[in-house]
């Protein structure tokens, strides 16, 4: 967007309204001084709308960037303002269960004050685990398998390992004795082949649990025994 403000055009706009636009700060500061002839809402979102899966214990940098030279940030979580966190960049250097939610981030600016910025959502969804992803495409496996976890018993670790025979939505979720889900390994799209998967208890007590395969029409369950 041009810089209108001392120009000709200035003195002979008789109106400027600029809606459902994607206008940043740096296309409107320029043009402030344009009193009563210059409108820019509403606004637009900034940024990409990210569903992510994220590792728990692992790190996330959220960004957002827009032009101009006096902005404020503020991020929220979940609609509440995150302490803190009022930089253009924000940074879980450990995710845990706790983080997940929708992240905005929400920019104001001390020139273009009647305008308040907002980034698309960041969803965050946090699981406990780590998904190998070892897919073996040498051989196809003919049949829907879950296998014993190893080792077992375990401490804090282990490993799952299962096959599809066919391209599938997964589930793979950890119950304990009482039937609660406490952990979430995988949960989406798979294709064809064989997979590892691994569960890391270390924040959990001691005792028998139990993993669930869902996988089109196949599902199983087995046990294991965590010992510390």
């Amino acid at each position: 967007m041009p810089d209108f403000k001392g120009s000709a055009l200035d003195s002979s706009l008789l109106k400027l309204k600029v809606e459902g636009n994607r206008l940043d700060f740096g296309d409107i500061e320029p043009n402030i001084g344009i009193a009563d002839i210059f409108t820019y809402s509403p606004q637009d979102s900034v940024g990409s709308l990210i569903d992510t899966i994220v590792v728990s214990g692992s790190e996330f940098n959220m960004s957002v960037s827009v032009g101009g030279t006096a902005n404020k940030y503020q991020w929220m979580k979940d609609n509440i303002d995150i302490e803190g966190a009022v930089d253009a960049e924000y940074n879980l250097s450990s995710v845990s269960l706790a983080d997940s939610g929708f992240y905005v981030c929400r920019i104001t600016n001390t020139i273009a004050t009647e305008l308040t910025l907002y980034s698309r959502a960041i969803k965050l969804n946090v699981r406990v685990g780590t998904d190998i992803n070892d897919r073996d495409l040498t051989s196809p496996p003919k049949n829907y398998v879950l296998k014993q976890n190893y080792p077992n018993p375990f401490n804090p670790t282990t490993t799952i390992a299962y096959a599809l025979p066919r391209e599938s939505d997964v589930q793979i979720t950890i119950y304990n004795m009482l039937g609660e889900q406490i952990a979430e390994l995988v949960n989406g799209y798979k294709p064809a082949g064989r997979y590892r998967v691994s569960f890391d208890a270390a924040r959990f007590a001691s005792g028998v649990y139990y993993y669930k395969i869902k996988a089109g029409s196949f599902s199983a369950i087995k046990k294991m025994l965590l010992i510390k």
